[in-house]
């Protein structure tokens, strides 16, 4: 059978009915503005391309694993409970609790525009307010498609002639405004009809002028009926075949060859496939499972600006399964791949390692923002998994040492930016195997700086890696410089007894451009240039958060006075008290990252990380 055509609104009164996802398919992920592009597109008569759908039907329709479309969708999984009748995730479908037809489509290709068209139709858009927390309930505004029909279509804005908009219900509408809820036009029989009803409400309206808008209305409301109604909009293939891996073949290929799907996605969906099997007792749906897990990592305390994903959880499975190959590619994700990493799934210490991973980052006063890269996570995952996710408590000499050991791990690859680079599969399999060789309860840190070695990777640092974060606003922020300050401070804050916060030894208040100007007298030109330095690395220190507050917003020269040498020299305080002043600030800060500087360049994993003897005399205290 080949292409066939029908109207939008023909599939849409059948979504949730005959028209289902197949487990295999990944979620809704297009935003607003792409469901904007879409409907401006389908009034404008524009190719939509084609959808395929798999024809099931009978007692294997109810085999087959399937979901609802999204009708009212929320844009992030993490949500206040009191938003009620919004989704992130698609719902289940349930053959025992649904008036399941006989036959079903399992939409293989096509899934993004049609829950598009369903919630701009049916349903709803949920978004968060800007800048709001996204735990409140307030942050959230669910909002409808509307069409300005009082403007005729000729001016492109964002390369759309209509103007097709998310708002809060009944919109308020002015001059050369009135919003027509798109919905609406899937009860109107007839488009003069309907027409004329938004004219007689237009008539009653305040700021809108009836016969300046009339023609363009009628315009309007003829050609999204014609859009939704009128045409055959929509063109499809319908494949029959009950053959799962050929499904899964069609699938990838129909989703592999431009960017509607990304490699995640993908092998996302094709252990949904291999997972799911006829015995029920041995089924595990990959695609539910996962995202289950994602969203509760997601929800931890260290995450925090980065959110974990399905890539990352299925790259831990790939890592915490031992399989050989850890290349995240479709040829890697074989039948026998997928069944080992189906078995460490099941294993509960799999996904006691993830949290672990968690609440160790969560325990140095880190989050997911600091180490942004998730790849540096995995052979931490690895070793808890490997160890039987131990107990690493600062009070016990191992639990202490291997803190060390794992936050010099993180925190030195974070400055490096190593694991940014090419060869991290092979580098991550390198010290994947050297945890693994190690002995038990071992964090092998000069074992993983030689197999870094062999990839031309390092632990230690040079100047020009190091040069980036000095002199200046720092482009990553205080996210990664909190890691810097994690090697300046080794070990102290790998002790989860202790808080420590980022403190600006010059408050920032205190050398402000204006405030140095109108107030001590400094030349535009040093003014500038203080500024410029007040949130650079030799301005800042790490100390402990009843110390800083203690500290306040005290500067150095009343607040270093009554501080001990030990202190000093803890912090890479310059000796010389005439720095300690604001007018000599720009020399002070200088000179402290002189001194960082050559602290870091001696730092190594030999000296830092290696025999308990050097872990103790190695720094400063």
């Amino acid at each position: 059978m080949g292409y066939q055509t029908t109207t939008i609104e023909s599939i849409i009164k059948d979504i949730n009915y005959t028209y289902l996802v197949p487990a295999i398919q990944r979620e809704f992920v297009w935003d607003a503005e792409q469901i904007l592009d879409l409907f401006d597109s389908v009034v404008r008569e524009y190719p939509i391309g084609s959808f395929l759908f798999w024809r099931v039907s009978g007692d294997y329709s109810e085999r087959r694993i399937k979901y609802k479309f999204i009708k009212n969708y929320i844009e992030d999984p993490i949500f206040p409970d009191e938003i009620e009748n919004a989704r992130y995730h698609n719902p289940r479908y349930s053959d025992s609790l649904e008036q399941t037809p006989n036959k079903v489509n399992l939409v293989l290709d096509g899934q993004q525009r049609l829950t598009s068209f369903y919630l701009g139709l049916e349903g709803s858009y949920v978004e968060k307010i800007p800048h709001k927390q996204r735990k409140k309930r307030d942050s959230w505004e669910r909002k409808y498609l509307y069409l300005n029909v009082a403007l005729p279509p000729e001016v492109e804005k964002k390369g759309r002639k209509y103007q097709f908009q998310f708002k809060g219900e009944n919109p308020e509408s002015g001059t050369n405004e009135y919003w027509y809820r798109v919905g609406d036009i899937l009860g109107a029989d007839d488009a003069p009809a309907e027409a004329e009803e938004v004219i007689d409400k237009i008539r009653d309206a305040e700021g809108i002028d009836e016969s300046l808008v009339k023609s363009h209305v009628y315009n309007n409301i003829q050609r999204l009926h014609n859009a939704i109604i009128g045409r055959d909009a929509i063109s499809y293939f319908q494949e029959t075949d009950e053959d799962r891996d050929k499904i899964l073949d069609i699938f990838i290929r129909a989703n592999d060859g431009g960017t509607q799907l990304s490699k995640s996605d993908l092998l996302l969906s094709v252990a949904t496939a291999q997972w799911s099997g006829e015995d029920e007792d041995e089924d595990i749906v990959a695609r539910d499972e996962i995202k289950k897990l994602v969203d509760e990592l997601n929800s931890h305390n260290a995450r925090k600006g980065v959110e974990f994903d399905a890539n990352f959880v299925l790259r831990a499975l790939l890592t915490t399964s031992d399989i050989s190959n850890l290349s995240f590619t479709l040829s890697n994700f074989d039948k026998d791949t997928l069944a080992e990493m189906k078995e460490t799934w099941k294993d509960p210490e799999f996904e006691r390692s993830l949290f672990a991973m968690l609440d160790l980052l969560d325990s140095y006063g880190l989050t997911t923002s600091n180490v942004r890269s998730k790849m540096i996570h995995l052979p931490v995952v690895y070793y808890y998994y490997d160890n039987g996710v131990p107990t690493l408590s600062y009070g016990s000499k191992h639990g202490r040492e291997t803190r060390k050991k794992i936050l010099y791990w993180m925190a030195s690859l974070v400055v490096n930016g190593d694991l940014n680079t090419g060869g991290t599969v092979q580098t991550i399999r390198g010290v994947r195997d050297a945890i693994s060789d190690a002995d038990q309860n071992t964090f092998p840190i000069q074992k993983i700086e030689s197999k870094l070695n062999d990839y031309n990777k390092s632990m230690g640092f040079s100047e020009e890696k190091l040069n980036r974060w000095f002199g200046g606003d720092n482009p990553s922020g205080y996210q990664t410089l909190r890691m810097v300050l994690s090697i300046l401070y080794f070990p102290d804050i790998a002790n989860e007894n202790y808080s420590y916060e980022i403190d600006h030894i010059f408050p920032q208040s205190e050398l402000q451009r204006d405030k140095l100007i109108d107030e001590r007298g400094m030349e535009t030109s040093d003014a500038e240039q203080l500024d410029n330095l007040r949130k650079s690395i030799g301005n800042l220190q790490l100390i402990r958060e009843r110390e800083n507050r203690k500290k306040s917003d005290q500067l150095p020269k009343e607040w270093l006075e009554t501080r001990t040498r030990e202190y000093l020299d803890r912090h890479f305080i310059p000796k010389e008290k005439r720095l300690w002043k604001v007018e000599n600030a720009i020399e002070f800060i200088n000179n402290r990252e002189n001194m960082l500087m050559e602290q870091l360049l001696d730092s190594s994993p030999d000296r830092n990380i290696g025999a308990e003897e050097t872990m103790q005399s190695g720094m400063p205290q």
